[in-house]
C-alpha cells in the first residue's frame, strides 16, 4: 500500500515521512475494506440447512482478556451471484439488521437484535450484500451490542453476556422475506440502475449451540 506522494533525494525514490495518526487511519481503512471482501468458510465446521444455495452459521469466540464476540456467517453455494438484503439505514443515520438472535435459558427464550426497535424515520436506504459464488458474509460484533427484545414470557431483559455465562442454546435467525412489512430492498440497490443480479427472498435458521456453565 502506497501513501502520499514520493520524494525525489539526489535521483532516488523514498516514500515521504508519514505521521502515525494518518498511518493508523490508513491502516483502520484496509482493515474495513479487508473484513468487506468476501472470505472462505473453511473454518466454519457447522451450519443450519441450506435454501436456495444459501446456509447460516453462529459462533461464539472468546479470548482472554477480550469480550465474548458473537459470529454470524452466510455462505454462499450456488453458482450466479445474488444479492442479499441485509436491512435499512435511515437518513438520521439509523440502521435496521434482519438477522435475530435466540437464547432458550431455564426461565424462557430470549430474542436479540442489532437495532432498538423504534421506527424508522426519514428515507430509508438498502444495505444490501453482493454475494459471488462459494463467497461468504461475515458479520462480527461484541455480545453486547445485541439488544434484548422484551417478550411476553419473560420478567426482565436479560443482557446477551449475561446468559453466555450460563447453560443455553443459541441460534440465529436471518428473515429476507418480510422485514417491518416491507419486501426485500434488492431492487433499491445500485439505483438508478437496474440490478442484473437476482435478489435473494427467504429465512435462514443457523446452527443451534450448546453453551455449558
Amino acid at each position: 500500500m502506497w501513501i502520499g506522494p514520493p520524494h525525489c533525494t539526489a535521483g532516488t525514490l523514498t516514500p515521504a515521512p508519514v505521521s502515525n495518526r494518518v498511518m493508523k487511519q490508513a491502516l483502520a481503512v484496509s482493515a474495513l475494506l479487508w473484513i468487506a471482501l468476501p472470505v472462505g468458510a473453511a473454518g466454519t465446521s457447522e451450519w443450519g440447512q441450506t435454501v436456495d444455495g444459501l446456509r447460516m452459521s453462529v459462533a461464539i469466540l472468546s479470548e482472554s482478556g477480550v469480550d465474548l464476540q458473537v459470529r454470524v456467517t452466510v455462505n454462499y453455494l450456488g453458482r450466479s451471484p445474488l444479492l442479499v438484503p441485509l436491512g435499512f439505514a435511515t437518513g438520521d443515520r439509523i440502521s435496521r439488521y434482519r438477522p435475530r438472535l435466540f437464547v432458550a435459558a431455564a426461565d424462557g427464550q430470549h430474542s436479540f437484535a442489532l437495532d432498538g426497535g423504534g421506527p424508522l424515520r426519514g428515507r430509508f436506504d438498502p444495505i444490501v450484500v453482493p454475494l459471488a459464488p462459494h463467497a461468504s458474509y461475515t458479520l462480527e460484533l461484541p455480545a453486547a451490542e445485541w439488544r434484548a427484545v422484551w417478550s411476553a414470557g419473560l420478567s426482565a431483559m436479560t443482557p446477551l453476556p449475561a446468559l453466555l455465562q450460563q447453560r443455553v442454546h443459541l441460534w440465529v435467525e436471518w428473515d429476507c422475506v418480510h422485514f417491518q412489512g416491507t419486501a426485500p430492498s434488492c431492487p433499491l440497490y445500485g439505483y438508478p440502475n437496474p440490478n442484473v443480479f437476482a435478489c435473494w427472498e427467504g429465512k435462514l435458521v443457523s446452527n443451534t449451540l450448546r453453551l455449558t456453565e
